[in-house]
């Protein structure tokens, strides 16, 4: 009988034992998770403010109500849960941003949002071409404010010419020499496409959307033809040349064109060429037409993208219109240091030589 109760007693012993065991064992381990709970660091990010926290917690909404921290209406958060024992939990306060299109401007309060996302809170639709300032996939920070232009726009045409090009000759013309005419050039044809864009109606740009070339030109053909020189027709001159103002500007600035910066004798005497020329018969009878003669003088528009001629060759040019005759009846001169084989060739075969200055030889 003893033995039975001393068997029984050690198994309350034992029983007793094992359930203690296992209170101290459940103990020890909800403190040790606690301390490993505890060690979770998390980054808040408020506006300027940014630090760390311990927690226990795991969850946005737990985070903040242990920090204090409270949301207010429109005010948005992001938590990205933890890895390693980290965690970020960045909170965005709401603020108003002015939104203008067609003329009106509304506040829209926004947090952590888009340009298109403020826009859609606004009820505003964007037409297909309309501009946003910033783009719609901006995020918006305090102080932004959006602008949308609505934009139209019209097209026309205009048709254009293409200037033809010459071929057939490639050298500079002698004196005795002319251009001929084999085949007439043509000029093509393109059309040009132009958009206006308006924003909000006014007219913001005009750009060119394609360019249509309709037909090609047809370059112009020449021909070189020899000129036989005429036998010197006597002409005066002596006799003045009762010029305007303007053909005087235009003998000073061919003057200056052909020598620059010669001097006063050189100045006058190339002046005298081109009168004696409107002089003679073999040549035009004016001005204009002396210059514009083909393959003589450069092209008259030119002189005028020159710089002033100086008031000493505006002096040459008066002195050989008032009939001076320096260049003793002169009707040619080239500079042997510019021009071509051909050319020289022929001013000193064909032509009686008169005299030389500063690099001019001058004949008749």
């Amino acid at each position: 009988m003893m033995n039975i109760k001393n068997t029984l007693f050690r198994v309350k012993e034992r029983i007793v034992f094992l359930f203690l065991l296992c209170i101290i064992c459940t103990i020890v381990s909800t403190v040790l998770t606690g301390v490993t709970r505890i060690s979770n660091t998390v980054e808040i990010i408020d506006g300027d403010k940014k630090y760390s926290v311990y927690t226990v917690q795991s969850d946005a909404k737990s985070i903040l109500k242990q920090e204090g921290i409270t949301l207010e209406e429109n005010d948005t958060c992001t938590f990205t849960g933890f890895e390693d024992d980290k965690a970020t939990l960045t909170i965005y306060r709401a603020f108003e941003v002015p939104v203008t299109v067609d003329g009106v401007t509304t506040n829209v309060v926004v947090s952590n949002n888009t340009v298109q996302e403020a826009l859609d809170k606004a009820n505003i639709k964007l037409g297909d071409i309309d501009r946003v300032t910033p783009s719609v996939d901006s995020i918006l920070k305090n102080g932004d404010t959006i602008t949308v232009n609505r934009v139209t726009y019209e097209e026309y045409q205009e048709k254009q010419q293409i200037p033809y090009g010459t071929e057939g000759i490639d050298r500079e013309l002698a004196p005795n020499e002319r251009k001929v005419v084999v085949k007439a050039g043509t000029p093509g044809e393109k059309v040009t496409t132009y958009r206006k864009v308006f924003l909000d109606g006014n007219l913001s740009e005009t750009i060119v959307v394609a360019d249509k070339v309709v037909s090609l030109p047809v370059n112009e053909v020449l021909k070189i033809e020899q000129v036989s020189q005429p036998v010197n027709q006597s002409f005066s001159t002596s006799v003045p040349y009762n010029g305007t103002e303007e053909d005087v500007n235009l003998l000073a600035r061919l003057v200056s064109r052909e020598i620059g910066g010669g001097s006063d004798i050189h100045k006058q005497m190339v002046a005298e060429v081109i009168l004696n020329r409107v002089k003679s018969p073999l040549f035009p009878n004016t001005l204009r037409g002396v210059i514009e003669q083909s393959g003589q003088f450069d092209d008259v528009e030119n002189y005028w993208t020159q710089r002033e001629p100086e008031a000493s060759t505006y002096e040459a040019v008066r002195k050989a219109m008032a009939g001076s005759n320096v260049a003793q009846g002169a009707l040619y001169f080239y500079a042997p240091a510019w021009a071509s084989a051909s050319s020289a060739k022929w001013f000193e075969t064909s032509l009686t030589f008169i005299t030389e200055i500063e690099g001019h030889r001058f004949f008749k």
